[in-house]
């Protein structure tokens, strides 16, 4: 479970604060389910967390475009890795028997990956842009 803390996680962007801790209680909502079996339900957690997962990349990356962010390239380049990895995870869950370990492996690359993305490549650009306004 991931516990957003502002003063670790906040980018200073209300709208991307807003956004990330919607990503948070997402995965935290599949974090809860994890052993739930109704596969069909995480399914839909899964399918919602990705919708909403490219929305936020949206978003971003046009707020960063717009501001001639100059590491958007790397920026969308790290986004488009992140939804392949994730796509991966999620294509091993939907055929995986032991469906529980696949959800584990999931989880884990999701908490992982949003904290140190929200904390690092995030926070450069929101420090990026507030000093460009």
């Amino acid at each position: 479970m991931i516990e957003w803390k502002e003063e670790v996680h906040s980018v200073g962007i209300k709208l991307m604060d807003d956004q990330h801790q919607t990503l948070v209680k997402l995965i935290n909502a599949l974090e809860k389910n994890k052993w739930n079996p109704d596969k069909e339900f995480q399914e839909k957690v899964i399918n919602t967390l990705m919708e909403y997962i490219r929305d936020h990349f949206s978003t971003e990356e046009n707020i960063m475009k717009r501001m001639n962010y100059p590491h958007l390239d790397a920026h969308i380049i790290g986004h488009k890795d992140f939804i392949a990895k994730v796509e991966k995870f999620k294509h091993q869950f939907e055929t995986a028997e032991l469906s529980t370990q696949a959800l584990s492996d999931l989880l884990d690359y999701l908490n992982n990956w949003i904290v140190k993305h929200i904390i690092s490549q995030d926070k450069d650009y929101s420090r990026w842009l507030v000093g460009k306004e």
